[in-house]
């Protein structure tokens, strides 16, 4: 490529050639470390450095394309803007990282924060480590000995030895229906208002424990077979009966859950109780979320 590279410079005085050479070194040698560090390991300075110079690099080289556009004329010149635009795309992609891995981490900080710990009597330094959530094979315990000049002298299992513990501060969630950096209620996600209105020409959207709610609300109201690709999914008219005597509840319960088991955010469904109210049923329902918030929810059927 380094003739139409040569042809760019040329035109524009930009060495676009060092910048796709740089991308090449950045996708074998940093890219992996970025992921690394969303993923809960420290972070590594020079690998966001070098991505944060390429992201310069990829502004200057789009204003460039703007600005020489028509002296792009030739097909060798669009190979070279597809090339460029790919790898552009990929940038912005990996600037938001954190939200497509569902980490914890919105920002570039400290992995762990050091705190004071008072060794409880008969306490390990595995258990310890454990604790504190560095219990990564054998290196959790290790750090910790080492960080604080332990010995077998100066450790027993008598308790009361005073140390410094490196507490992680990060955590992933396994969430796969949410595309966010999933720290406080990010982890319940974005979803725009059922009833469709506009303010100052913007949908109306809900997040948080609001967009939890309304998903909720949106299984209760689910009927059977109303979604193609998954038929079996909803409440079933059938089950319900000619009167609330008939009423088969625990099937109806059954359903509902099934549903819910498929949203990772939700981790217990209780039923709390059942009346009868004239001509319905009322179904009272407690639900834990991921996060051990607790959302009573009334269904009426």
């Amino acid at each position: 490529m380094s003739v139409i590279t040569d042809k760019f410079k040329k035109i524009t005085g930009y060495d676009i050639e060092s910048f796709l050479n740089d991308y090449i070194e950045f996708t074998a040698t940093y890219y992996s470390r970025i992921v690394n560090y969303y993923n809960g390991r420290d972070i590594d300075r020079d690998a966001f450095n070098f991505f944060d110079k390429l992201v310069d690099k990829s502004t200057e080289i789009n204003e460039l394309w703007e600005i020489y556009e028509s002296s792009f004329n030739t097909v060798d010149f669009w190979e070279l803007m597809e090339t460029f635009s790919e790898i552009r795309t990929k940038l912005l992609t990996i600037n938001n990282l954190g939200k497509w891995l569902r980490s914890s981490r919105s920002d570039r900080y400290s992995t762990n924060v050091n705190v004071t710990y008072v060794q409880k009597q008969g306490e390990s330094l595995e258990k310890i480590a454990e604790k504190s959530g560095s219990s990564d094979g054998d290196e959790g315990w290790v750090d910790i000995a080492i960080s604080n000049d332990l010995n077998e002298e100066a450790y027993t299992g008598q308790g009361g030895t005073i140390m410094t513990v490196k507490l992680l501060n990060n955590f992933n969630f396994d969430i796969k229906n949410i595309v966010d950096s999933l720290s406080q209620q990010n982890i319940y996600g974005k979803d725009l208002q059922n009833k469709l209105e506009l303010v100052n020409g913007d949908l109306i959207s809900l997040s948080g424990i609001d967009s939890l709610i309304q998903t909720i609300e949106n299984i209760f109201m689910t009927n059977k077979g109303s979604i193609p690709e998954y038929p079996e999914d909803g409440i079933d008219p059938d089950l319900i009966g000619s009167n609330v005597a008939v009423f088969n509840y625990p099937a109806q319960f059954r359903n509902i859950m099934r549903m819910m088991q498929k949203d990772d955010r939700f981790k217990v469904l209780e039923l709390v109780s059942v009346s009868q109210e004239e001509d319905h049923v009322l179904m009272s329902l407690q639900i834990r979320t991921k996060i051990d918030d607790i959302i009573k929810q009334e269904l009426q059927i």
